[in-house]
This record gives structure tokens, C-alpha cells and sequence, in this order.
């Protein structure tokens, strides 16, 4: 397997005592993990658990062969495959030595890659061994339920919540099919990629956290007629990953605004959505809401609810809901969405958000100046300070441009996603 021409594959024979490019594998194994776990693959967000791994990572095929520790991780619109190399085990005759890396490809290139090579691999079973296998029924239910609308909408709420196929029964099903017509279809999938264990909040609770803990919201900031970018043009394009959307974006939005690089005070902030300064102030409740959102037309009003207890936390959070409205889709109708959401999943939509909130409260480049050529913790958190931002949100600027180490899944939690070139080939 090769990404961009590097090869992820490549490893140390120790029966030859020569390196190779990747050992003897089934493809039929293979094809048929793929196929298994089509659906996952192409919707599910990374999560931090072991059903997870079992789904998404190649080490766990297992019959018997040595597989790479590569695991794929879609956030909707993109796929991203990390590769690490392998310990050195005794007894094991071949060890992956990749350098940890990771290549991210857009989700309809992944889908043709992966269906040539199922395909490739049923036809030749075809060619030399005549008769039906688990692999030909397994791709062709999958290949049916890619054809129907309402199986695949079944099928990709399913991967969203963690789900193997038909994991989820058809009552619990028409639940959340209820609460998408009360929260919106985006709000749902949003809530159902975030959820543990497939528990999610209902529209009932989502409506309830906005009475108890909901501020009026006199209305977010909007992009001028003259704005370079507005709905879902340039940054919110498919072709741009989430780290350079929500980056433009806020800085689109820094240049309206006549904003500079300098730090953007609690009562700007508060004024770009609406909002008094007060809501930012550090929450004196031992107890919250579960998550941040705005909702819209509650009681005949828009109000934000933040999760968060510290200021820049809350901060954060309210830039992430502010570069959501401006990174909305045009063709996302806020009748049909009343509920706009900031979780801790690893969708396009929240990375694109954490991307959004870092550029425009700590922007890169005054970051990038202040530290010159310093990146130790003490001078991030020095950075962090002047900023009023975490400084995760500093570690997750200097990573996606590069200025420190990148291979770290975990920064599209705290961050906006990883950065690689746009392809991938078996």
C-alpha cells in the first residue's frame, strides 16, 4: 500500500535479513475486512476505544498474517489513514518500519479506491475458484444498501453512533429519526458521531439545557456583500480540508472586521454574536449542560449555551458557534436546522469549527512571531496568555503549520484535523 507515492507498507524480513516492501498479505482477507466494515470506514469519526480500533485498524484482521498498523478515520468528507510502524517482537519475522504519518484523501476517492479493489479481488476469486464466497455476499448487500436512500441513511447513522449494520433495531431507529425532524438531520448525525456508547441527548434534553442554561443571542455577525467568501463557497468547498476552512474563514472575517492580530477582547468577541461580555465570565455552577450549541427561535428567540466553566474555554467555544454560522451551507435551510452544535467529535463540521476559533482568537501568524523559533511549553503558554486561548489551542496552530511534530490523532480533537497532499492508492 503506498499514500503519495510514500510507500506504508514497507518493512525489515528478518528470515531474508532485506527490506521489502510489504510482506505476503490476503487480499482476499482484506477485501472482505473492507467490505465488512464499509460503512464504518466511510462515516465513523475516530473514537478512543477498543470496538473502534477493531473496525478501522488493519492490525486486527488477524488469519493468521501480519498486518500494518494502519487505521482509517473518515470525518465525512475526508479519510484520513495513519500508519505507524511496528515493534520489534521476537518470533514476529517481519516488522513494519514506516515513520509514523498521516495522508488524508478525499471520501469519494477512498470510496472508488476501495471498490476497485473489492471488485478486482471478486473477480479474480471468480476467475480461479468458481462458486459463492462470504466476500461476494458481504459486497453485495453492501452495494445494495449504497443504493437505496433510506438503507443508506439507516446504515450511516449507524456508523455515526459506533454501530455495526444492523446493530441499531428499527424502534430506536424511528427515535432518532423523530428527534432529526425536531433537531435537525445535522444536529443529529452531529450529536450521534460525538456519542458514547449511542447515547445522545434528546431534542427534549437539547430544548431543556436551553431554558436552564441558554443566553439571548441578539443575532452573529454576517460577511458583507463584498466578502470574498460567503454560504458554502471556498472555505466550506469540499475540496478544502477543515483546517484551511475554518483558518480562511477566520481570517476573512478578521479583515472585515478591521481586527489586526491583536487579541480579541471578551467584549469584541461577545458583540461579533450578539451576546453581553458577562456570558464569557468563568461559569460559577459545580454542574452544566453537556455540550455547546445555539439554538434557534426558543421561546421566539435565538440563545448559545456553553459548556465550558473557564473564560477561555467559554471563549473558545462561542468562536467555534460564531464560525459555524459563517461556514453554514447555503443549501442548509435554518428552518429545517434549528440546533448548531460544538462537540468533542472528529466530523469536517467540528474540526472545520476548532480550526475557525483558533485562527481568529490566536492567528497564526502573531503566534508564529511572538514565539520566533521558541516552541517549549513555557513560551506556548506565555502565547496561550496573551491570547486568552488554552494552550492546546497553540499546540494545534503550530501543528497544522508544521512549526512541531503533526502525527498526533488526538490534535483533531483539541485541533482542526492534520494536514497531507489530496490522494491515495493501493
Amino acid at each position: 500500500m503506498r499514500a503519495y507515492g510514500v510507500p506504508l507498507t514497507q518493512g525489515h524480513d528478518k528470515l531474508l535479513n532485506s527490506l521489502k516492501q510489504a510482506p505476503l498479505l490476503s487480499g482476499y482477507h482484506l477485501a472482505l475486512w473492507f467490505a465488512s466494515n464499509w460503512w464504518r470506514l466511510r462515516w465513523e469519526p475516530r473514537r478512543k476505544s477498543t470496538a473502534w480500533a477493531l473496525a478501522h485498524s488493519m492490525a486486527s484482521i488477524g488469519e493468521g498474517y501480519i498486518w500494518p498498523d494502519i487505521d482509517f478515520a473518515s470525518d465525512g468528507r475526508f479519510v484520513l489513514l495513519n500508519a505507524r510502524p511496528t515493534m520489534d517482537r521476537p518470533g514476529t519475522p517481519f516488522r513494519y518500519i514506516t515513520p509514523e504519518t498521516t495522508s488524508v484523501i478525499a471520501a469519494a476517492k477512498f470510496e472508488a479506491v476501495v471498490d476497485e479493489f473489492v471488485a478486482t479481488v471478486v473477480q479474480r476469486l471468480r476467475d480461479c475458484c468458481p462458486g459463492a464466497t462470504a466476500l461476494d455476499a458481504t459486497w453485495a448487500a453492501v452495494g445494495e444498501e449504497r443504493a437505496s436512500n433510506t438503507v443508506s441513511a439507516k446504515r450511516k447513522l449507524e456508523a455515526l453512533l459506533g454501530l455495526d449494520p444492523d446493530d441499531m433495531d428499527d424502534g430506536r431507529y424511528a427515535e432518532l429519526q423523530a428527534d432529526g425532524e425536531r433537531i435537525g438531520v445535522t444536529a443529529l448525525q452531529e450529536l450521534a458521531a460525538a456519542s458514547e456508547h449511542g447515547a445522545i441527548p434528546t431534542a427534549g434534553e437539547l430544548q431543556e439545557m436551553g431554558r436552564a442554561s441558554g443566553h439571548p443571542c441578539g443575532g452573529f455577525v454576517r460577511f458583507g456583500q463584498a466578502a470574498p467568501v460567503r454560504a458554502n463557497e471556498p472555505p466550506m468547498a469540499a475540496s478544502g480540508q477543515a483546517w484551511q476552512a475554518g483558518g480562511a474563514t477566520a481570517r476573512w472575517l478578521r479583515d472585515q472586521q478591521r481586527l489586526g492580530a491583536d487579541p480579541i477582547t471578551n467584549r469584541m468577541l461577545s458583540e461579533l454574536c450578539g451576546l453581553q461580555p458577562r456570558v464569557l465570565q468563568k461559569a460559577r455552577t459545580a454542574t452544566g449542560p453537556g455540550l455547546a450549541f445555539l439554538a434557534r427561535g426558543m421561546a421566539g428567540k435565538n440563545c448559545v449555551v456553553l459548556r465550558a466553566k473557564r473564560e477561555e474555554g467559554r471563549r473558545f467555544e462561542l468562536a467555534r458557534l460564531l464560525g459555524d454560522e459563517l461556514m453554514r451551507e447555503k443549501d442548509e435551510p435554518l428552518k429545517d436546522e434549528p440546533f448548531s452544535l460544538a462537540t468533542r467529535s472528529y466530523t469536517y463540521r467540528q474540526k472545520a469549527q476548532r480550526a475557525f476559533a483558533a485562527e481568529l482568537l490566536s492567528p497564526f501568524q502573531a503566534v508564529d512571531g511572538m514565539l520566533d523559533g521558541d516552541y517549549s511549553e513555557e513560551a506556548q503558554q506565555d502565547v496561550a496568555a496573551h491570547f486568552n486561548v488554552s494552550a492546546v489551542a497553540i499546540r494545534t496552530q503550530l501543528a497544522n503549520h508544521e512549526r512541531i511534530d503533526r502525527f498526533e490523532p488526538e490534535w483533531g480533537a483539541a485541533g482542526a484535523g492534520l494536514r497531507a497532499a489530496p490522494g491515495v492508492r493501493p
